[in-house]
């Protein structure tokens, strides 16, 4: 119960800020291009501290770590509030990269190694189940977010959200538990903890997975706002849409725990299907935009559960478990470091043809995954 009070704080405040953060940075003066460079640093940063901050959950503790990203994430709130150049923006890109690289593995592998056992419930039931309790959160903070620009500002939004992710920092401290991880973190990196080249050759063989992986989660979604903007919707109206959107993720989350095929199987076909929905957003029609953007978060969520559960099967059964999943997001963070100036600077041009290139990678990587030598 006190962890699901944590995610529904945390998940509140992501909420408030999700449907504006790109059209706070376009009102600000700040092109679609710079904001896939703020997009690629975030997940640069991300991508230049997972595995180190890996190591770092593994032996100090995962919620050491959890705390530490969620202070990052209210540091970066902050930022953003008050940015009004690129400069400000990149700064708080940092910020926030630097937060999901904490909280990432960590987060999932507390959840697997510490709470799990005290539920009697399997991984991918209870991750389900945390994954409702965080939609409906987002869905309230995506309508308290509307009311709030409605009413007020846009700054006020973003004011309430770094509130919001301070409280939850200060309710991690005092009420969850502390867990018992710890290793040798020779035992990982060699004798040097900076040296991660022996990350890549103990971790190496999986590089097929880890790609096809990122390449499936890649969700474009640095367009969104601006496509649905063309369409003829207000930036008012966006939380509600959101929110509107968020009950597709919630139905997502319960079909996911329902689902008893193969996961790799299941995340391919999810993600090709996400691919395909968000050309959605290419017509000019508005609710086929909304439609597209549904059938999305309906397949996002089982996908996000089912490669969960996938990569800590494949996870070494010891307490290296968040420097392994750190790797994987590692290499997802790589990817989307790589297309986010891309995808911005294609917009530019047609948005049309970049989410026609994402489904064709998506689809060929839909076909790297079946294969079981990629493991």
């Amino acid at each position: 119960m006190k962890y699901l009070i944590k995610v529904f704080l945390e998940h509140f405040a992501f909420g408030l800020t999700i449907p504006f953060s790109v059209v706070w940075m376009l009102q600000q003066g700040i092109t679609l291009p710079q904001v896939g460079i703020v997009q690629s640093v975030l997940f640069l940063s991300t991508f230049l501290l997972e595995v180190p901050t890996g190591v770092v959950a593994d032996k100090f503790g995962r919620k050491n770590s959890l705390i530490m990203g969620t202070l990052a994430h209210t540091f970066g709130m902050a930022i953003f509030l008050f940015s009004q150049s690129f400069a400000g923006f990149l700064l708080c890109a940092i910020f926030t990269g630097s937060a999901w690289a904490l909280i990432s593995g960590a987060e999932e592998t507390y959840l697997h190694d510490t709470i799990t056992p005290k539920t009697g419930l399997s991984y991918k039931k209870l991750f389900a189940r945390v994954t409702i309790s965080d939609e409906a959160a987002t869905l309230l903070g995506m309508l308290t977010g509307s009311v709030l620009t409605a009413w007020f500002t846009l700054q006020a939004t973003f004011a309430v959200a770094a509130f919001f992710m301070l409280v939850t920092a200060i309710f991690l401290f005092l009420f969850l538990p502390t867990d018992n991880s710890s290793f040798e973190i020779d035992d990982v990196v060699g004798q040097n903890p900076q040296d991660l080249g022996n990350i890549y050759q103990k971790y190496r063989a999986f590089l097929p997975t880890f790609i096809a992986l990122g390449i499936l989660f890649e969700s474009a979604r640095i367009l969104w706002q601006p496509a649905l903007l063309q369409q003829g919707w207000q930036v008012a109206q966006l939380g509600f849409i959101f929110a509107g959107l968020k009950i597709f993720s919630l139905i997502g989350s319960f079909i996911a725990e329902r689902i008893e095929l193969p996961h790799r199987a299941v995340i391919a076909f999810s993600g090709v299907v996400a691919g395909l929905a968000l050309l959605g957003l290419t017509t000019a029609n508005l609710w086929l935009g909304i439609l597209g953007l549904g059938i999305y978060f309906l397949m996002e969520n089982i996908l996000r559960i089912n490669q969960s559960a996938f990569l800590l099967e494949l996870a070494p059964n010891n307490n290296n478990k968040t420097t392994f999943l750190s790797s994987a997001n590692l290499i997802r963070n790589l990817f989307s470091s790589t297309a986010s100036p891309i995808l911005g600077w294609g917009a530019t041009n047609s948005i049309r043809m970049v989410l026609f290139g994402l489904l064709g990678v998506k689809v060929i990587s839909s076909f790297i995954l079946q294969k079981k030598d990629s493991i």
